[in-house]
């Protein structure tokens, strides 16, 4: 009789063994939903765009995760401050709607952002519960970026710089590629096999669509991800990363077309490059931002309206309708003051969450170095970029999240066994022939 339950014991946990394995609906709705949402795929193939992929898409993951995602694990406020931060950036947002010069947008803009962007990474940070999971989003986002970049370099032959979709311009596109590239670098050195030969091209892929772009916000982005992953790697595999560093420098520095470096020389001799000396330049919009903070300290210009309130801040001199071009300056811009705070605040508990992060499993420390890198990039490439509201920012926050809650939970577990496993003498054999109470009374 034992014997029949032992047996039947062992085949309930392969089955469970084996359905935890299988990917369940709410993950692939997720991946559908960041290909379309991050790879822009609907707008780079001619006649999905009408499709309105994004918004089925968006609603398809809603509904799933709604329907079919259990109550275990969901994250709460109190546990992580980055969701409150999130949550304030979304409330200010909806307190600025009344108040903002174009209220209609602003209204439609915020709804967006709340669908788009905040429930995204709430069922990133609810759904990704194990690391296959994890990788399995990982690598649905790499691919998307691969279809981007092909798309970007192969559609667009004879054109200055190399841009995709109508969402992202060169600037974008080199931005969204270094938020990338930590996942395919570190994935690399873990990887074996025909993964490690496809994510090494995808690196190669991703360069030359950043370096094509002629971004120089990209080209400084280029220095500082590089910069951070070769010290990073040099530290576990000297001899590879060294290869693979020179070998990268030699092939780029042949493709590398001559009037790049021309463009590039710009960053250092600034003073006749029209985003400094332009009253339609970078420097004045940024005075321009921080003027709308100070005079609406507490609402802003409204979101999603800063190019609106800079139009019309020309009056009758006409002009161009600029955009912040610095997601700290158009948040702030937008939000006002406690927007700025907010959006600070969530940088500063990202890089918290994952300085606290400690684990022996090299796929969670691979997981943990793309994501600190990646938020690097991200920050860098905001710099140059209206980008606040960016559906990369709360992935990635999403997953240092979820992140998080699997580390707690494998240490949990690790506390229970030790427990269970190191009782008092007593506790120990509660429950056995020697610790029943009904066998000391016999």
């Amino acid at each position: 009789m034992d014997k029949h339950k032992v047996i039947v014991t062992s085949i309930e946990n392969m089955k469970a063994s084996r359905a935890s394995k299988k990917t369940p609906l709410v993950l692939w709705a997720l991946i559908l939903f960041m290909f379309i949402s991050v790879g822009r795929i609907q707008e780079l193939i001619p006649g999905l765009e009408k499709l309105y992929l994004g918004k089925v898409c968006g609603f398809i993951m809603i509904g799933t995760y709604l329907v079919f995602a259990g109550k275990k694990n969901r994250i709460s406020p109190i546990e992580f401050p980055e969701l409150v931060c999130i949550l304030g950036i979304l409330f200010l947002g909806m307190l600025s709607i009344p108040f903002s010069v174009w209220p209609r947008y602003s209204l439609e803009f915020a709804l967006n952002f709340l669908l788009g962007n905040v429930l995204f990474f709430y069922i990133v940070a609810n759904t990704l519960t194990t690391i296959g999971r994890m990788r399995k989003t990982v690598y649905g986002l790499l691919i998307a970026v691969a279809v981007l970049s092909i798309i970007a370099l192969t559609g667009q032959v004879g054109v200055s710089r190399i841009s995709a979709s109508q969402t992202y311009d060169p600037n974008d596109i080199a931005a969204v590629l270094l938020c990338m590239l930590p996942f395919a670098v570190f994935g690399f050195f873990e990887e074996k096999g025909i993964k490690k030969i496809l994510l090494l091209l995808g690196v190669g892929l991703m360069i030359a669509t950043v370096i094509f772009t002629y971004s120089r916000g990209g080209f400084i982005g280029i220095l500082v991800v590089g910069g951070v992953i070769l010290l990073r790697t040099l530290k576990t595999n000297k001899l590879l990363t060294g290869f693979i560093f020179i070998a990268l420098i030699a092939v780029f520095s042949i493709v590398i077309p001559s009037n790049y470096w021309e463009r590039m020389e710009t960053i250092v001799e600034p003073a006749d490059d029209y985003n400094v000396s332009s009253p339609a330049g970078r420097i004045e919009i940024w005075k321009k931002g921080l003027q709308f903070m100070i005079e609406n300290p507490v609402t802003g210009v409204g979101i999603g309206s800063f190019a609106t309130a800079e139009g019309l801040s020309h009056k009758n001199i006409g002009g161009k309708w600029s955009a912040a071009h610095n997601s700290f300056v158009q948040i702030g811009g937008e939000l006002g003051v406690g927007g700025l705070i907010l959006f600070i605040l969530l940088f500063y508990y990202l890089f918290k969450s994952l300085r606290k992060m400690i684990s022996k499993d090299p796929k969670i420390n691979t997981l943990k170095e793309s994501l600190r890198v990646s938020l690097i990039a991200y920050i860098v490439g905001g710099f140059f970029l209206s980008q606040a509201y960016s559906v990369i920012l709360y992935l990635i926050a999403g997953i240092i999240i979820a992140l998080t809650c699997i580390i707690k939970r494998s240490d949990l577990n690790q506390v229970w066994h030790y427990q269970r496993d190191h009782k008092p003498p007593f506790e120990r054999y509660k429950g056995s022939v020697i610790g029943s109470t009904s066998h000391m009374s016999k």
